[in-house]
């Protein structure tokens, strides 16, 4: 008489079915993990690009309002700071944070108590300031890269400057209206 197989699954045909959930599953973990990666990418160069465009903004309005701004002598065209109110008031890096500080005038000496703009969840990578006395008003061009302390660069529309491919600078240029005539810093 012959046996009658008894119903269930073979040893070898768990380990396949094992192998075969293991390697799916791998799969879906790895995609889901990219994912992630992604997203978080991506949430961080928009903090990095609403930080900058937010300093932009600031230091722009400011600039505006503010009076008596101080150019940089011609032996020194680009000093790596702003100088404005009659050079009671200061804008440059410290470390890896813009800040904004009270000096003394008339040109933005010892700066003081410094007030930072960026967050601190980003770096300021490189802030260039340039400027244009030429003509009835002057021109203050500025030029900001953030990136995070991992090195993620924002990025989005309307953040390419002039004479730059890459697309990760934050660019403002601001004609100085009326009220905040030039002064030449002294030697």
């Amino acid at each position: 008489m012959l046996k009658q197989r008894e119903a269930g699954f073979t040893l070898i045909e768990l380990l396949m079915a094992m192998a075969i959930f293991s390697f799916m599953l791998t799969i879906i973990i790895t995609g889901f993990v990219n994912v992630v990666g992604l997203h978080n990418q991506s949430v961080a160069a928009n903090v990095v690009q609403d930080n900058a465009q937010t300093i932009i903004a600031t230091m722009t309005r400011e600039i505006r309002e503010g009076t008596g701004l101080v150019l940089p002598s011609t032996a020194q065209p680009n000093p790596g700071y702003i100088c404005m109110n009659d050079g009671t008031v200061r804008y440059y890096v410290v470390g890896t944070t813009l800040v904004k500080a009270v000096a003394l005038p008339p040109n933005c000496a010892k700066p003081s108590s410094p007030i930072a703009l960026s967050s601190s969840t980003v770096h300021v990578a490189s802030f260039v300031p340039t400027f244009e006395a030429g003509g009835l008003h002057p021109t203050i061009g500025m030029q900001l890269e953030v990136t995070t302390p991992t090195g993620t660069v924002g990025s989005g529309i309307a953040t390419q400057c002039l004479n730059k491919s890459a697309a990760h600078f934050t660019c403002a240029t601001v004609v100085v209206n009326s009220a905040a005539s030039p002064r030449g810093e002294s030697q």
